[in-house]
């Protein structure tokens, strides 16, 4: 058996940024693991695309690009279907793709991508899981509420962010900008360690058609207390996971999350349904 895992994203960073821990626990295994980026490393992709035998793939641009060498076994991580997330055509073309790749792993990091495809591209090889893997924070003992979002993505989410903030007639901490208004005091971009320095509640803004987000799942590891609606536990598959401490303008839940949620996002458990996919796809 070949112990060599590649793993490919649009670009080698966002391995190194959100499959750091997977990478990690592959190596401390036995494994040798390649980073590679669809985008920086295109020649060696392509060639690991049609050669190697344990590939894991965590983007849509990467995706997309391995679903065309139908023949192969892969696992791809569907982080969620962004901007497209509306668009039928664009399900219709997964739908024919996740056809023609019946023997590829697909795991999906959105529950209701998850559910969607399960009843519309019915395949045995389909799994839910939550995140990439969560870690411990260290919450700020301040009762400020924050919330985090880079610049390619404020647009999607602003005016969520900017009605919750009027709802509950508070000023967020906005981490990983520097934009400050009525709403929100940019706090710039931090190191991921840091980022629960600039609050004790963590709101979740919805708008965006990814998968659950990486800082939701380390809010729920850590015993965050988190500002979120209902409907957006629902679409993150995490029904009868939590406890409410308190409802604002009968829309916003603050709440903090179980230990059965703890449980599914754990770095562990990910790990665990990767390496499972991986050795399932020889």
């Amino acid at each position: 058996m070949s112990k060599r895992v590649v793993f490919i994203n649009d670009f080698r960073v966002y391995n190194k940024r959100y499959r750091n821990l997977t990478m990690k626990h592959f190596r401390e295994i036995g494994y040798e693991v390649m980073n590679l980026g669809l985008f920086d490393t295109p020649f060696r992709t392509i060639l690991s695309a049609l050669f190697e035998r344990h590939i894991v793939s965590s983007n849509m641009k990467s995706n997309l690009f391995l679903l065309l060498f139908f023949w192969r076994k892969n696992v791809l991580i569907i982080n969620g279907l962004g901007k497209f997330k509306y668009k039928k055509i664009f399900r219709l073309i997964l739908i024919v793709l996740f056809f023609l790749n019946w023997r590829t792993k697909i795991l999906f990091q959105n529950y209701l991508d998850y559910r969607y495809f399960k009843i519309y591209a019915k395949n045995k090889k389909y799994e839910l899981i939550y995140g990439s893997g969560a870690s411990k924070r260290i919450i700020s003992s301040c009762d400020n509420t924050f919330v985090v979002c880079r610049p390619g993505k404020f647009n999607y989410v602003k005016e969520d962010i900017y009605n919750a903030s009027r709802s509950l007639n508070r000023r967020f901490n906005l981490v990983g900008m520097e934009l400050s208004n009525e709403y929100v005091n940019g706090v710039g971009y931090v190191p991921q360690s840091k980022i629960f320095a600039f609050g004790s509640v963590l709101f979740v803004p919805s708008g965006y058609g990814e998968g659950i987000p990486h800082v939701l799942v380390d809010a729920i590891f850590s015993d965050c207390k988190v500002l979120i609606t209902k409907q957006q536990i629902l679409s993150y598959g995490l029904s009868n996971m939590y406890n409410i401490i308190k409802i604002y303008s009968n829309k916003y839940l603050l709440c903090k999350f179980k230990d059965s949620a703890k449980s599914l996002v754990s770095v562990t458990q990910v790990n665990k349904k990767i390496l499972n996919s991986l050795l399932d796809s020889e």
